[in-house]
């Protein structure tokens, strides 16, 4: 009867083996935080472009992201007129007063002063929605042509800010010529592995 059980066995593995398990590929980890592959947002569908860690002073870890844009977008066009998502879960506890001390230095840093005076009553709405985050919240952008940027807490709206000047400004902070960190940009941008 033994003899019989074997390729029983093998037959029931290679069967399984044959089954989709869906899930498996549908996410991507990066140090314990999980993303979609795709997510879709009014209606259009946004596909991962990369994912990473961003690390301060080297040892401390941040908080993990990923950026997704439609299908078929350059790397080069992601701070164009396209619709793009940005999902950052923190590592690390942050208060609101930090978060907005943080995002305008990077864009000040960043943007020339006629950017900067253009887009500062908008950026200082911004920093007005920001509250405290602890570890494993999420704070995400979400950028449609037609509405603006979109800033959530763990997928509560916070508010919706016009303007794709302010758009390129706000996720150059990141993604941008002169970002947070380069190396976080790339991976991002899916021109790194």
């Amino acid at each position: 009867m033994n003899r019989y059980r074997l390729p029983h066995i093998l037959c029931l593995f290679l069967l399984l083996c044959l089954i989709p398990v869906k899930g498996l590929c549908d996410t991507v980890r990066v140090d314990g935080s999980t993303f979609p592959r795709s997510v879709t947002l009014d209606g259009t569908r946004l596909f991962l472009t990369g994912a990473a860690l961003q690390r301060y002073l080297v040892i401390v870890k941040g908080y993990a992201g990923a950026f997704y844009l439609p299908a078929n977008t350059p790397a080069a066009e992601a701070l164009g007129p396209v619709p793009k998502y940005l999902v950052l879960e923190y590592k690390v506890s942050i208060s609101a007063g930090d978060f907005a001390e943080a995002t305008t230095r990077s864009i000040q840093d960043a943007v020339d002063a006629k950017t900067f005076a253009s887009i500062e009553d908008r950026l200082n709405a911004l920093n007005a929605l920001y509250a405290d985050v602890k570890p494993n919240d999420r704070y995400s952008l979400y950028y449609h042509p037609d509405r603006g940027t979109q800033l959530a807490l763990n997928g509560t709206v916070a508010g919706t800010l016009p303007g794709l000047d302010f758009a390129r400004a706000l996720f150059g902070v990141w993604l941008g010529e002169k970002p947070i960190d380069p190396d976080f940009r790339d991976r991002l941008l899916g021109v790194k592995p």
